[in-house]
């Protein structure tokens, strides 16, 4: 009966430890998918980051093409008289910028579509499943010209390594459409380490 009694006892004291140590996996478990979840959240306001910016490039391409369109559409009114072979090559350009302009918003309808569903998953997450906010590295350098002569609140800032538009944006509050008008000629999506651009 006592040898009944001791063996009980070994058994209920070996099975506490091992118990523990089940607990203390299953939180090593769930430590990592809490810690792979952030990366994922991340990774998705990254991606998200780089398709506003790609919209924006497209819609600074879609306004240099329909540029190019008025610009064609003059050349029509000006060889109204001219031969049949340049009015149907003019005709041919025409066409090939329209189509050019169509293929470039059904990239951008696709984009929206990718991002609201990134957004709709984001916005379905828990709170505290946020990504972590980003260090500024840079401080933006303030024109003697832009300010003081002016009366305008314009920053001209130089491009750090990993800067983006619609960093730029979040991190002055501004748009990113306000940033491309203030830079016609900076291309958003070839930004270079140390160009200087004009924070409105």
């Amino acid at each position: 009966m006592e040898d009944s009694d001791i063996s009980k006892t070994e058994k209920s004291s070996s099975l506490i430890p091992a118990l523990g140590l089940l607990g203390l996996g299953v939180g090593i478990i769930a430590l990592a998918l809490g810690v792979l979840a952030m990366v994922k959240v991340g990774d998705t306001a990254k991606s998200m980051d780089e398709k506003i910016e790609k919209a924006a490039a497209l819609s600074l391409d879609m306004k240099k093409i329909s540029d190019r369109i008025d610009s064609l559409a003059a050349q029509v009114n000006d060889i109204k008289g001219a031969s049949s072979d340049k009015v149907d090559i003019l005709a041919k350009q025409v066409q090939s910028a329209i189509n050019e302009i169509f293929s470039q918003l059904n990239a951008v309808k696709g984009e929206i579509a990718e991002d609201r569903k990134a957004i709709e998953s984001i916005a379905k997450r828990s709170p505290s499943a946020s990504a972590p906010s980003e260090a500024a590295t840079s401080q933006p350098t303030q024109s003697p010209d832009a300010s003081s002569e002016s009366g305008t609140s314009t920053k001209t800032y130089v491009i750090q390594p990993g800067d983006t538009f619609g960093k730029l944006a979040k991190k002055y509050n501004v748009s990113v459409d306000a940033i491309i008008q203030a830079n016609p000629n900076a291309n958003p999506s070839r930004l270079r380490i140390g160009q200087e651009i004009v924070i409105p």
